[in-house]
């Protein structure tokens, strides 16, 4: 896979670059395995992440983006299950 975009800034960049590193491992595996997780844990994994970006923020320039990723990987997974369950589906 191999994503193009044109952005602003350095850490945009990166960001862009950790998800697309983050979703091609995913995507090796074939499975999506958080669509069998209930949406508390993803929330609690959601919160969990943040709490690392809060810590990783100012310290480390790639851990922070990476953290950054996790936090929006884990924000998608809560979007996709929650608009695949049967009374979000039209």
């Amino acid at each position: 896979m191999k994503i193009t975009v044109e952005v602003g800034s350095k850490g945009q960049a990166r960001l862009i670059e950790m998800m697309a590193l983050k979703l091609k491992i995913k995507g090796q595996q074939h499975i999506r395995k958080w669509t069998k997780c209930d949406l508390e844990y993803l929330f609690r994994r959601l919160k969990e992440e943040a709490e690392e970006l809060g810590e990783a923020s100012g310290r480390d320039f790639d851990m922070t983006w990476a953290e950054a990723a996790d936090v929006a990987n884990f924000a998608a997974m809560i979007a996709d299950v929650k608009t695949s369950l049967p009374e979000n589906t039209k």
